[in-house]
């Protein structure tokens, strides 16, 4: 079925007063006489994927997807598809509604700007909850491979077919092909990635692609600010278990920038990793991979906003893992547009009940793939919710602790990547893990004098707290920053969090320090925000940002750990009791936290105890039960 809209308006009769221009009176006429091309409404009808099928007339089953983008490509000007297939049809299931294509290749090449509604399929709603929710979008049409289907790109657009517009629709391919190739403006809302219409997992057994998006675009959005935006990227395969737990998809979004039109990419308010219902992981092989480009001109945007990411643990057969990549090969700095990459108001291994979900990897991992370029990044803010939330990521290997962000090795000045505002709540590694110069750095980096080293952020050293007390809205402190004005950008801003662990909890207060107070301890009273609870038990920790955006790793203090064990020796399998003292060396606090214990048996047997402060000063203990499997001598283990 075809429809034509004219656009344009109708003049009876024009009557000018007084002496006109003849250029005025040129662009009036043709204003007037300039018809503009005719947009088409071609309407997908069947399920067929038979390209004969484009006939698009008002006779039934004569439209199908692939005969509709055929008839597009033979239109002038944009056109629209929809759809309208009756229940009857023979790929449509009567009790769902839901209609799949299944495509036995790649569609034709799209030569014009084309938009594609999937919600215009009777039944079809777009998603009515606000980021970062669940999605509660009812979808209808289903886009698939057939049987032995190895695709190129499902979508491939010509430099012409701009923009190129998708919605309301369920991909699944069981093929790495990707889903669109070329073009130079993609707008991708409302659809589902990965899974079915219904929200369940593909029934095919390979890692298909999950939305992989390639070419030299100038323009990807994908989800935005409102409900029905908000896209589902999920698993779309199974993993290497058996039986086999779905997931194992994998995504990349690349775009380049030319140099009469800025580079974007917007990624916002998605589900990524995550069945519509926010809480069950379908996870990838891999990370979702945002890649700037690496075109030679103008720097493209980057904002990643208002998402909820998870990739849980899955036999996928590979050294991979964590939520989210971004491979800087392009981002130079631009002083007169700030950060050129925002990562902001995100949740990362939560589900929408407020459930932890495991990730065995860095939650956020930046990449150099140019190590010429400039890392120009900011991952959360000091705005008003501007911060992300990185919870639970686990170690994967010996360079992957399960950081909330690693940021990258850098040989001079070229990573300026800033982390302030954020909720870290316990990862095993780092809140920020600053790499090293020349090999990648295992966890914590040590303060040296003055500042000198060079890595990633020039390496900057971390404020040293001395002193901390609590008034009833308040709390002072004092610290030092030991970088010196040659090797630090000054003014600092020294970012102070209320800690759970060694991570910064909850944002408190920042204070600006001056070039003059370089190397200088610095005494402050700062304002506790009324929503928080602090005292003098509680702990805090402090992240230093030099004056062009390069942040520290979180300050920390050196704990002694004792334990004992009692009864001792205690029989196989009747449960001891190992108590914890955590003495803080240095600093003024009582240290808090999770403390696991472990015995070597096998297998072996383990617990977790929660620090609690005691009237001893920098002193807190906490224990826990274990029971041996075995006889002997054994080793307990505090982590």
């Amino acid at each position: 079925m075809r429809t034509h809209t004219h656009f344009g308006m109708c003049h009876p009769f024009l009557r000018v007063r007084g002496p006109v221009r003849l250029a005025a009176l040129i662009t009036l006429l043709l204003m007037l006489f300039s018809a503009p091309a005719l947009a088409a409404t071609l309407v997908v009808d069947t399920t067929s994927d038979t390209g004969a099928s484009s006939a698009c007339t008002a006779a039934p089953a004569d439209c199908s997807l692939r005969g509709a983008i055929n008839a597009s490509n033979g239109l002038p000007g944009a056109d629209s598809i929809e759809f309208n297939i009756p229940t009857s049809d023979p790929g449509c299931s009567a009790a769902t509604g839901i209609c799949r294509i299944v495509v036995a290749a790649d569609l034709p090449s799209i030569s014009q700007p084309l938009s594609i509604n999937g919600y215009t399929q009777s039944g079809a709603q777009p998603n009515t909850i606000p980021a970062p929710g669940a999605n509660n979008a009812q979808l209808k049409i289903e886009i698939t491979g057939a049987v032995g289907f190895t695709s190129f790109r499902l979508f491939s657009l010509a430099t012409e077919a701009a923009p190129f517009e998708m919605s309301g629709l369920a991909i699944f391919l069981p093929s790495n092909g990707g889903i669109v190739s070329g073009g130079l403006r993609h707008v991708i809302l409302g659809n589902w990635f990965g899974v079915t219409a219904s929200g369940g997992i593909p029934d095919y057994a390979v890692a298909g692609s999950v939305l992989d998006l390639g070419g030299f675009n100038r323009s990807i959005v994908i989800g935005g600010p409102e409900p029905a935006d908000r896209n589902v990227i999920a698993g779309s395969g199974r993993d290497m278990s058996s039986p086999a737990l779905p997931g194992g998809g994998q995504n990349t979004i690349r775009v380049n920038s030319i140099n009469t039109e800025r580079g974007r990419i917007l990624f916002q308010g998605n589900l990524v990793g995550l069945a519509p219902d926010g809480i069950t992981p379908l996870p990838f092989t891999t990370f979702l991979v945002v890649n700037p480009g690496d075109d030679v001109f103008a720097t493209p945007d980057v904002e990643i906003l208002d998402n909820r990411m998870a990739r849980a643990p899955r036999n996928f057969g590979c050294i991979c893992g964590g939520s989210l990549r971004l491979s800087i090969n392009r981002n130079m700095l631009d002083p007169t547009l700030g950060r050129t990459t925002l990562v902001q108001r995100n949740v990362f291994g939560i589900g929408v009940d407020g459930s932890f979900i495991d990730s065995t990897s860095d939650h956020v991992a930046i990449d150099l793939g140019n190590p010429s370029r400039t890392a120009n990044i900011r991952v959360g803010g000091l705005g008003l919710d501007e911060g992300n939330v990185f919870a639970r990521a686990l170690p994967l290997s010996t360079f992957n602790l399960g950081s909330a962000v690693a940021i990258p090795n850098g040989s001079t000045a070229n990573t300026q990547i800033e982390v302030v505002g954020n909720r870290m709540l316990g990862n095993a590694g780092l809140g920020v893990d600053l790499r090293g110069e020349t090999i990648p750095a295992l966890g914590r980096t040590i303060n040296d004098a003055g500042d000198p080293d060079m890595g990633a952020n020039n390496r900057q050293n971390f404020p040293r707290i001395t002193a901390y007390s609590v008034n009833s809205s308040s709390f002072d402190v004092t610290y030092l920053v030991d970088s010196s004005a040659a090797n630090s950008a000054y003014p600092l801003r020294v970012d102070f969090y209320k800690a759970a662990g060694d991570e910064g909890e909850v944002l408190l207060d920042s204070d600006v320090h001056g070039v003059a107070n370089a190397q200088q301890p610095k005494t402050v009273s700062l304002a506790i925000p009324p929503s928080v609870s602090l005292g003098n038990d509680d702990v805090i920790v402090a992240i230093a940002t030099d004056a062009q955006g390069r942040s520290s790793e979180f300050s920390f203090d050196v704990v002694a750990i004792t334990a004992t064990d009692t009864p001792d020796p205690q029989p196989a399998g009747l449960p001891f009791t190992v108590e914890v003292t955590a003495l803080a060396t240095t600093g003024p606090f009582k240290p808090n936290g999770i403390v696991d214990v472990s015995l070597n048996t096998s297998p072996a047997s383990t617990c977790s105890l929660t620090l609690a402060p005691t009237a001893i000063a920098n002193t807190s203990r906490g224990s826990c039960q274990l029971i041996p499997v075995q006889t002997g001598n054994r080793t307990l283990t505090i982590s």
